[in-house]
C-alpha cells in the first residue's frame, strides 16, 4: 500500500456485528465477566449498532455488577423474555451454564431469537463441551466463540480445531 504525505490512513477496530450470538467459555476466575464489563464500557467502539437495552441474567450477584451502568440485572433465567425486549437488545447470560445448558428456551434464543427478536446474546460459561442436552446446539449456533485459556484441559481447543478442520 502506497500512502503519500497528503493522505491519512485510519484503520478501524473490527466491531461486533448487529444481531450476533457469542459463546464465551473459560474456567472460573479467568476474567470473562470483567471482559464483558469492559466491552460494555466501550460499546460505541465495539458494536456496529449500540444496544439500547442491555439485560444481564446471572446466577449469583457479584459486586462488579454494581459498577456497570445502564444495565438491567435479573437473577436467574426467566421463563419468558418478552418483558425484557427493546429495539436493539443485548442479553448477557452469566454463570447459568448448569441451568441454561438444559433449557430449550436458551437454544431458541440462539437459533430463532437472535434474528427475529432483534437480539444479541453473550453466553458466559465455564466449559465449552458441557454435557447439557442443549449445549451443543447453543455452541453450534454461536457467531463468535471466545475461549479463555484452561490450564486443566488444553485439549478443548484441539478438539474444537479438529471439528473446524477435520482433514488436518
Amino acid at each position: 500500500m502506497n500512502i503519500d504525505s497528503h493522505q491519512s490512513f485510519v484503520m478501524e477496530f473490527p466491531k461486533l456485528q448487529h444481531l450476533f450470538t457469542m459463546d464465551m467459555e473459560g474456567p472460573t476466575k479467568c476474567g470473562k465477566t470483567y471482559f464483558v464489563r469492559d466491552l460494555l464500557h466501550y460499546k460505541r467502539e465495539m458494536f456496529s449498532a449500540v444496544p439500547d437495552k442491555i439485560v444481564w441474567f446471572y446466577g449469583i450477584h457479584q459486586p462488579l455488577y454494581d459498577n456497570i451502568p445502564e444495565v438491567t440485572f435479573v437473577e436467574g433465567l426467566p421463563l419468558k423474555f418478552q418483558e425484557y425486549l427493546g429495539k436493539h437488545n443485548l442479553f448477557i447470560i452469566d454463570d447459568l451454564m448448569s441451568h441454561g445448558a438444559d433449557q430449550k428456551l436458551l437454544t431458541d434464543l440462539f437459533t430463532i431469537g437472535s434474528h427475529h427478536l432483534n437480539l444479541r446474546i453473550i453466553f458466559i460459561a465455564q466449559n465449552f463441551f458441557h454435557k447439557g442436552k442443549e449445549m451443543r446446539e447453543i455452541t453450534l449456533n454461536a457467531h463468535y466463540l471466545f475461549l479463555c485459556k484452561n490450564r486443566r484441559d488444553l485439549t478443548q481447543v484441539t478438539h474444537l480445531g479438529k471439528q473446524h478442520f477435520p482433514r488436518h
